[in-house]
């Protein structure tokens, strides 16, 4: 089971969770990773539809596009350990504990939060926003992931997609800066 770690306030207010992903089976790993790419799709979908510059638009929608990469890597790993998921894998292997810790930890936001959110997302700063939030969850997922990982094989395709992850970050970051510096925040 994952468990919540004590959260520290940091000057920007911000909660530093940390996740124990050793307990989890590899299958529910695959799972996990498989629904954060996913979440993500769906995510930088709707949100592309309310942004008004094409620009960013474009960003979003390439980060469709990487997700679905990601998502597609999951599957093959599994499937070459023999792990054969559904198109669609389900998380009733997973216990609902570990699911409440993943939103918890905010590597998922409840779906119900996630829905409220996106439905409100008025503004290009709030959709970035938003986006670098699901990208820092989606990274403090990978960096445990790649830490309790036994096969060099799936660490090294974890600590490539944490990579990736961060570069997520640090694009919608830039964007984000790039808006306000324009004044059109």
């Amino acid at each position: 089971m994952l468990h919540r770690a004590r959260g520290e306030v940091t000057n920007s207010e911000e909660r530093i969770v940390t996740l124990d992903v050793s307990s989890l089976t590899l299958d529910e790993v695959f799972r996990i990773a498989i629904r954060l790419e996913e979440d993500g799709i769906e995510f930088y979908k709707a949100a592309s539809e309310k942004l008004p510059t094409k620009r960013l638009r474009d960003v979003l929608d390439s980060l469709v596009v990487e997700e679905l990469e990601h998502k597609m890597t999951f599957q093959g790993m599994a499937r070459g350990r023999g792990i054969y998921l559904s198109p669609d894998p389900g998380f009733e292997d997973i216990s609902p504990q570990t699911m409440q810790a993943l939103v918890d930890a905010e590597v998922f936001p409840s779906p119900e939060e996630r829905d409220l959110a996106i439905a409100s997302l008025h503004s290009p700063a709030q959709v970035l926003r938003f986006a670098i939030r699901v990208e820092k969850g989606s990274i403090h997922f990978y960096r445990q992931a790649t830490k309790a990982a036994k096969s060099e094989k799936v660490r090294e395709a974890f600590d490539k997609i944490l990579g990736q992850e961060h570069q997520h970050f640090r694009l919608l970051s830039a964007e984000l800066k790039a808006l306000k510096v324009s004044g059109a925040f």
